[in-house]
């Protein structure tokens, strides 16, 4: 009976024994990687931020593991921007992002940093708001713990909605890309549309304007430094698009300038009089048709030169023309156009005869949108 208690003492020593050694092996079995705290990328606004002040990170790879997987939180489609530096690199290290938390499914390339090589980016587009993975890897051979200090910021690519005179960047996908940045209009008006590169200085930047259920009102501006990055739009109350795209990372504001004109001069007969030495404004607006004008008069009390400054800001051609009362009168080189940031002084050689001058103010296609000035001189 005491040899049967002793053995059995035994299997139960041998039993604790074999189970502690099982959980030694799980252990074991599990610990492939280390993890880290999820982070948090910076967000860029206008995209050309000092990135110096933003939040680093001290990963380190143990070299019991070879491996550390990073959780990294997008709150947007756009780009990932990690700038890397080796801060104890022994061999190397392998930086890539993933879709999953098991790391098969890569996202964009990888990154190298060498013991010759410290220093180097991870540029990724991501295709969607959510959680990814960062891995770091250091090579089966190392023999200490590799350190990377890593500085994550993000670049988003999603539609925005704008504020006046605030800018906003985008991070572009391609040249096909189209963002719409939402514009909301209290009262009518112009927006003066400001574009910038931040890649390339000499890129160009695809403007249009749609309405609010996203049915284009202009056609596709083309904004480079030739325009100066500039584009105007004559607006009414109500929610617009700025539908852009380019093959760089961009910036865009705009600025809104109430307008406020002529009521009711939609005909010969309704004309607005334009006294000597005043000025009117006028809107083109983005929904007007080509058959809708505006009509002004002025009026020569005796033979005497006929002379306007007339000015636009304009996306495509806005035009002006010159038409006496009298239909007895014939006048050569009355009709003049304005396109973009245009204008000046239009007069005539010689005198004109006294009496009533009309001045008919039309869009000069369905894509025309803008703002005009015309002064009596």
């Amino acid at each position: 009976m005491k040899k049967l208690r002793l053995l059995s003492g035994f299997f139960a020593i041998c039993l604790c024994l074999g189970l502690l050694s099982l959980n030694v092996k799980a252990s074991e079995a599990t610990d492939t990687g280390s993890t880290y705290d999820t982070i948090q990328p910076a967000s860029l606004v206008t995209g050309d931020e000092d990135t110096s002040s933003f939040e680093s990170y001290d990963l380190t790879i143990p070299v019991s593991t070879k491996s550390l997987i990073v959780p990294v939180n997008m709150d947007y489609k756009g780009q990932l921007k990690i700038d890397l530096v080796g801060t104890s690199v022994e061999k190397s290290v392998t930086i890539a992002l993933f879709k999953d938390e098991a790391c098969t499914t890569a996202v964009g390339y990888s990154e190298y940093l060498s013991s010759g090589t410290l220093s180097g980016d991870l540029d990724v587009d991501v295709p969607a708001k959510g959680t990814y993975y960062l891995k770091l890897e250091i090579p089966s051979y190392a023999t200490t713990d590799a350190v990377v200090t890593a500085t994550p910021y993000s670049f988003s690519s999603e539609n925005k909605a704008l504020k006046n005179k605030v800018w906003l960047g985008t991070h572009s996908f391609s040249y096909d890309s189209l963002v719409y940045n939402k514009v909301t209009i209290s009262t009518p008006g112009y927006i003066t549309v400001e574009a910038a590169p931040l890649n390339d200085s000499t890129s160009s930047v695809y403007v249009a304007l749609t309405n609010s259920s996203k049915k284009a009102l202009t056609d596709q501006m083309y904004l480079s430094s030739y325009n100066k990055y500039t584009a105007y739009y004559a607006v009414k109350k109500g929610t617009y698009y700025l539908v852009t795209k380019s093959s760089y990372d961009y910036k865009l504001r705009y600025t809104f300038t109430a307008v406020k004109e002529s009521a009711g001069n939609t005909s010969k007969a309704k004309a607005v009089s334009i006294g000597k030495g005043k000025t009117i404004k006028g809107l083109a607006l983005a929904e007007d048709s080509t058959s809708k004008a505006d009509w002004y008069k002025v009026k020569l009390t005796k033979k005497q030169v006929l002379s306007l400054s007339v000015y636009a800001k304009s996306s495509d051609t806005i035009k002006f023309e010159i038409i006496p009362a009298n239909d007895r009168l014939i006048l050569i080189g009355s009709t003049f156009r304005l396109y973009q940031n245009d204008g000046g002084v239009y007069a005539s050689k010689d005198g004109m005869s006294a009496g009533t001058y009309y001045i008919k103010v039309t869009k000069a296609s369905k894509a025309t949108s803008g703002y005009y000035t015309i002064k009596f001189n």
